[in-house]
């Protein structure tokens, strides 16, 4: 699983032009916020999480190239969608400041697409490996947020 999957690989990934572009027009559409440290352990962390399915670097540099477009409607309304979560719940507390987003969190982003369009089978799975709380709920969120960016 995750042929492929280096510290070196992730690094070249994240800083390839299609990648920066596609960060670039996420940025300007939704104001986030890219934590400046981008270290060993994030990028462990990442590559970990992205083992979990077979697709190795150069696969998600190629989904990225062929779904570019759907790609960046799915990041933005994914942050939209769980950023408005964040501010309508009681459990956030309130700090003046967007949350920070690793740099490298367009490959989840893209994981977790591929797998809406082209094995939507494996997502629960792909979610449970992740141990998310409330995984069905947040593959029907999921669902809910492609289906929104397919329709436009």
């Amino acid at each position: 699983m995750g042929a492929g999957m280096t510290t070196t690989a992730l690094i070249s990934f994240v800083d390839s032009e299609v990648y920066n572009n596609a960060l670039k027009t996420i940025i300007e559409n939704t104001g986030i916020e890219i934590d400046a440290v981008y270290n060993g352990l994030m990028q462990q962390i990442e590559i970990d999480e992205l083992k979990k399915t077979s697709l190795s670097i150069g696969d998600y540099k190629n989904i990225l190239e062929r779904n570019y477009d759907g790609i960046i409607r799915f990041c933005i309304e994914k942050i939209r969608k769980y950023d408005e979560d964040d501010k309508n719940s009681e459990d956030t507390i309130p700090t003046g400041k967007g949350r920070e987003y690793s740099k490298g969190f367009i490959s989840m982003y893209i994981c977790e697409y591929y797998l809406l369009k082209e094995k939507p089978g494996d997502l629960l799975n792909f979610i449970k490996s992740r141990r998310i709380e409330g995984a069905e709920q947040y593959e029907n969120e999921l669902k809910k947020i492609y289906k929104k960016t397919q329709d436009n």
